[in-house]
């Protein structure tokens, strides 16, 4: 630190191995990186991986949404003609059938 800043560096602990082995052991079970799975680290450059990782959360719920509009539109194809709602309002409530509350 620059003299006279009063800046104090702060002060550095770590947990002994018996209480973060454990955490240690999920983090490498549990990997965000699963890109890895179908795509080689050689295949895309950092950035492009760091922008597929921070996508893929997005991807999937969209991915739901349009799971859940797909079968609320097949069940309502199969109801008998005089339906209860208008494809439209179907498609609008299987919007969010299979997405987290």
């Amino acid at each position: 630190p620059a003299a006279g800043s009063g800046v104090r560096p702060a002060p550095s602990a770590r947990l002994p191995d018996k209480y973060t082995d454990w955490t240690d052991k999920l983090a490498n079970l549990i990997s965000i990186d699963d890109l890895a799975l179908f795509l080689p680290e050689q295949c895309l450059g950092y950035n492009l991986r760091l922008l597929a990782i921070a996508l893929s959360p997005v991807a999937l719920i969209a991915l739901l949404m349009i799971a859940g509009m797909s079968l609320r539109l097949c069940r309502w194809r199969a109801a008998p003609a005089p339906r209860e709602r208008s494809w439209y309002a179907e498609a609008a409530l299987g919007l969010l059938d299979l997405t987290p509350a």
